[in-house]
């Protein structure tokens, strides 16, 4: 009889750990999920945000389609070209 207990005692106490074991892996993936959701959440905001503000920029920029408007672009003259160093020398 106390043989049959002592096998029904080891039963109990790993039916018991396995419950315990499954339990806190159950709650540690809970947390990891919610922690992978958060990180995915956030990526997902923040690239949108990025587009938002691409976007908006886009259609605040009125010279983006006009190309050069560098009115000086062809016609550069160096003003120091033809100047002497020494005012004093002829």
């Amino acid at each position: 009889m106390e043989n049959n207990t002592s096998k029904t005692l080891i039963i109990v106490v790993a039916i018991i750990a396995l419950l315990i074991g499954l339990t806190a892996g159950l709650m540690y993936g809970k947390i990891k999920g919610i922690e992978d959701g958060r990180a995915a959440l956030l990526a997902e905001q923040e690239a949108d945000a990025t587009a938002a503000q691409e976007a908006l920029l886009e259609q605040a920029n009125p010279f983006t389609d006009r190309g050069e408007v560098n009115p000086f672009e062809g016609s550069y003259e160096n003003p120091f070209e033809s100047a002497t160093v020494n005012p004093f020398v002829q």
